[in-house]
């Protein structure tokens, strides 16, 4: 009975640790990703509407440092006005969008929320130098990668549609109806 326990708690063991220690885990790639977007501060915009508009995407990208301005572009095309950093709860923060050059933010049609980085990874993992900024294709649900080629479906987990491939760098992501948290 003894032996029968060991063996089964020693198989428990190794399942534990084989499910735990995958090497795909996909928010684990090496680019750090500090992001906390206050609504009760910021409560118009881009980054606004698309926690709330199932279907919108937005790229999320830093500018200038004093005052630090996050600026926001919808996957229409529009852009808001930038987001002026002034709070002094906010200046405390560690402001780190990814790879890069930022994220790309929104819900898809089942109400999930995606931080996606926006380079593309199969470029940028192939230590191909420059920056690999993807850009909206097919109606803001894809986006696309001018260098390999690749079309990534921001609405199924972003994999690629074409040419296979890695799937976009995700991040970690909340919104509790205030603030959004994206984080590795």
């Amino acid at each position: 009975m003894k032996a029968q326990f060991l063996t089964y708690a020693l198989t428990l063991c190794v399942l534990i640790c084989m499910y735990g220690c995958t090497a795909d885990d996909e928010f684990e790639h090496g680019y750090p990703c500090s992001f906390i977007y206050d609504m009760s501060i910021h409560n118009t915009g881009v980054v606004y509407s698309v926690v709330r508009s199932p279907g919108l995407f937005a790229f999320v990208y830093k500018k200038g440092v004093n005052p630090l301005t996050i600026q926001a572009e919808l996957n229409d095309g529009k852009t808001n006005t930038p987001t002026y950093i002034t709070t002094e709860k906010e200046k405390r923060l560690t402001w780190t969008l990814g790879a890069k050059t930022g994220l790309i933010i929104g819900l898809n049609p089942s109400n999930e929320l995606y931080a996606f980085d926006r380079q593309c990874p199969n470029c940028i993992e192939s230590n191909v130098s420059g920056t690999f900024n993807l850009t909206w294709t097919d109606n803001g649900q894809q986006v696309y990668c001018t260098k390999c080629k690749r079309k990534y479906d921001l609405n199924n987990g972003g994999y690629p549609s074409n040419g296979g491939g890695k799937k976009l760098m995700r991040y970690y992501s909340t919104f509790d109806g205030t603030v959004l948290r994206v984080w590795n």
